[in-house]
């Protein structure tokens, strides 16, 4: 019995280690997990913390956390940024963390053209704690729990990996369009010492600002006035077979930020047959150097409402360091949305 349930367990784990890689629903506000090359993406310096947690009601829910931050160096048409993440898979006790280190350099191609490539290179280490988990040595005759009898496998397993990724941007100061795969040397990912290579992850991803009347202004004695806009855009990412598709859109009406957009594919991805999976709403306020976003995810698939959908958390800031005196530096800053 004891090696039918290790090997029951071995097998479940490596299930588990075929999944997809985290996701989130506010993207634009990890901008590190989405393409290297937004590193640096801000006039100055950046800082970011993301929490999320997905069928909080189920015993398979996810939580992932990430902290991020990088920093503009427009002397070398550069920027630089690290990305620390943690991800935690249902009661199976499947932990990953992760540490990346991304550069981006950026390539003025006309007077409104910029084009922005980067690069990643991190460290991920998945952990399974088997203290979360009951054996069926551990069950007494009548198949209850006995936690006085020790479980046949006592110590953790880990998986080590190198990943390494690749990214680009093509944009204005309207529009932008940007790819990256991620993972691109597929390390072995498995815990068990057979060859499971970790799938590379494919995201596309692009947007367009519509600028709208703007709003009232800000500081009495400055020509600065609130933000009004529409920002349309979509996601794509694939990984292993598997596809996602993020549309819809965010309204600035600073402080005030509102968003909603639907996630699956309608074309056919999932066995060739087409699916939805979530319809997003946001909530969000930002204004100067901070932005806090909360978003929601109305489960649409078969998994049900039971499930609790998705929260997540964003906060992000600006962080200046320049002398504001000095005129800055010819170094484009993208347009993106903050969430």
């Amino acid at each position: 019995m004891r090696r039918f349930c290790i090997g029951v367990v071995l097998c479940l784990l490596s299930g588990f280690l075929a999944a997809q890689d985290q996701q989130f629903s506010q993207f634009y506000s990890s901008p590190l997990h989405l393409n290297p090359a937004f590193a640096g993406g801000g006039e100055e310096a950046r800082a970011g913390l993301n929490y999320r947690v997905q069928w909080p009601n189920l015993p398979s829910s996810w939580t992932t956390f990430t902290a991020w931050a990088d920093v503009s160096l427009p002397e070398y048409n550069s920027g630089v940024g690290i990305l620390l993440l943690n991800d935690r898979e249902g009661r199976q006790g499947l932990n990953s963390n992760a540490a990346f280190l991304n550069y981006s350099y950026q390539l003025p191609i006309s007077e409104s053209l910029t084009f922005q490539a980067g690069t990643s290179v991190g460290y991920m280490r998945r952990h399974v704690d088997f203290g979360q988990l009951i054996f069926a040595s551990q069950l007494d005759p009548t198949g209850a729990f006995d936690p006085n009898i020790p479980p046949p496998i006592t110590q953790g397993l880990n998986a080590n990996m190198l990943s390494l990724g690749l990214g680009g941007l093509l944009y204005t100061n309207r529009f932008w369009l940007g790819g990256s795969v991620m993972h691109l040397n597929e390390p072995d990912q498995s815990l068990i010492g057979e060859n499971s290579p970790l799938p590379m992850r494919t995201n596309i991803h692009m947007g367009f600002k519509v600028p709208l009347n703007a709003g009232a202004r800000k500081y009495e004695l400055a020509y600065t006035f609130m933000e009004r806009s529409w920002m349309p855009m979509m996601a794509y990412r694939s990984q292993a077979g598997w596809q996602q598709l993020d549309i819809g859109s965010y309204f600035y009406l600073e402080p005030l930020v509102f968003g909603a957009w639907y996630r699956g594919m309608p074309i056919g991805a999932l066995n060739s047959l087409p699916y939805m999976e979530s319809l997003l709403l946001l909530v969000g306020l930002s204004y100067e150097n901070l932005s806090i976003g909360y978003s929601y995810d109305y489960t649409l698939s078969a998994v049900g409402l039971g499930s609790g959908g998705a929260h997540e958390f964003s906060l992000n800031i600006l962080i200046p360091y320049s002398d504001p005196r000095r005129p800055k530096l010819n170094k484009r800053p993208l347009p993106l949305p903050k969430f």
